[in-house]
């Protein structure tokens, strides 16, 4: 029989306490991106929004790009990797199926959970006790880059949702597997009903879920534009990144590029009544007048400035400029890491240079003619090319933006325009100018 030194039984009654690290025996890591700024591999991240302003449709959008490989809105490239997906709400074959086809995914690298079997055939319904199993098959595949459970409160059978402890002991385990297996986690959440001040409290149940959340994405529509975006609410692990803008419509969903007035204060505010709208009316002639005055081109702050002297509340200022941003009475111009100082221009006039391009739809499908009413050939512009406001491919060739205009966004007017394949990344506008 062993005898035990006093060293040793000191070494094994420190086992069992805490188990520590000390910081200069950890080796540091960089952050990991399956979409820069938004998602994450090895963390989980959250996809909530009110039903039927498209979280499910967004997810699957996303599965779809990895499962190509196709750089996301504002992101990079990558190899194309699996995903593994479990919905609690639409149905598989026609639901899931036609949604996935329409946004173009490569279908051998989506898998959907159906359940769980056992071993006499019989299958049961998924749920948070099967995260087991979840790690098995995700390490069995073993190129699975994204898991989407939707939505995380349909596996909450017998769990409080508003009780936080409750809600954390539950959703640890399948945080401590995307932490192993160095998958994304997305959990799909809605939103509740209430009027909190802070957007972040609209997340339905307790503040676990966006606790245990290193990344928050809502997904909205503003209430009288009926514009859809993906908005960052809350990140632990990056710089907050802008909005970006999508549509849905019967052919699928749509990448609309950047949008920085679509902010989630703005997206979760209730709809104008007449009085605001008025106001709106009233902000906008404001802002005209400013720019005007300053002889069609204004600072940012200069703008700011002016408009909030007049009495104009912030909000109703921000959606007045959005409106006029729409309806191309306004351009913004820098405000990005090529040009840092943000400006207003006017742009009152009869509309684009080149009519035949609706640029305010930069993923319309335009015509194949070389031959365009300015008398310039564009027979020479690449197809399949939408770049976003920082100059981050959207998509190259990519059947989930459905791009078929030959369009790029200039690096002086940065406006999606159509361009000469030019180094310097100027439109034909610029560069003759």
């Amino acid at each position: 029989m062993q005898v035990l030194t006093d060293d040793d039984r000191l070494r094994f009654e420190a086992q069992k306490g805490l188990d520590c690290a000390t910081l200069a025996d950890v080796e540091p890591e960089a952050i990991d991106w399956l979409w820069r700024g938004r998602i994450a591999r090895g963390k989980v991240t959250m996809i909530v929004g009110d039903p039927g302003d498209g979280k499910s449709y967004l997810s699957l959008s996303i599965a779809a790009a990895i499962s190509r490989g196709d750089a996301l809105p504002d992101g990079e490239k990558g190899a194309p990797a699996d995903c593994l997906l479990w919905n609690g709400e639409d149905g598989l074959e026609d639901t899931i199926r036609v949604r996935a086809e329409r946004v173009g995914a490569a279908l051998g690298r989506l898998h959907v959970i159906r359940g769980k079997v056992d071993a006499d055939g019989h299958r049961e319904p998924f749920g948070l006790h099967h995260v087991a199993e979840l790690r098995e098959e995700i390490l069995r595949r073993g190129n699975i880059a994204l898991v989407v459970v939707d939505p995380i409160g349909a596996l909450l059978g017998g769990i409080d949702a508003h009780r936080d402890a409750e809600v954390r002991s539950a959703l640890q385990p399948l945080a401590d597997v995307a932490h192993e297996t160095g998958v994304a986690l997305c959990v799909v959440a809605h939103l509740n009903k209430s009027g909190a001040s802070r957007s972040i409290y609209r997340v339905g149940g307790s503040i676990g879920f966006v606790g245990l959340a290193r990344s928050v994405l809502l997904v909205a529509k503003d209430q009288d534009s009926g514009r859809r975006a993906i908005v960052q609410m809350k990140s632990n692990i990056a710089e907050a990144v802008a909005p970006v803008e999508f549509r849905i419509d019967n052919e699928g969903l749509w990448w609309m590029g950047l949008a920085e007035e679509l902010s989630a204060e703005r997206l979760l505010a209730p709809a104008m009544d007449g009085n605001e709208r008025s106001a709106r009316d009233e902000a906008r002639e404001a802002i005209l007048e400013a720019v005007d005055g300053a002889g069609g081109d204004i600072l940012g702050k200069e703008l700011d400035r002016i408009v909030t002297e007049a009495g104009v509340s912030k909000r109703t200022y921000e959606r007045a400029r959005a409106d006029l941003v729409r309806d191309r009475k306004i351009e913004r111009r820098g405000g990005n890491r090529f040009q840092p100082e943000l400006r207003w221009s006017s742009l009152r006039h009869d509309g684009p240079k080149n009519k035949y391009l609706a640029e305010t739809t930069t993923l319309a499908e335009t015509t194949t003619d070389t031959q365009k009413p300015d008398g310039r050939d564009y027979s020479s512009l690449s197809h399949n090319n939408i770049v976003s406001a920082n100059n981050n491919s959207l998509s190259q060739g990519s059947e989930s933006t459905r791009a078929r205009a030959s369009i790029k966004l200039c690096k002086r007017c940065l406006r999606l325009r159509p361009c000469e394949p030019l180094s310097d990344g100027l439109c034909i506008d610029c560069e003759a100018a």
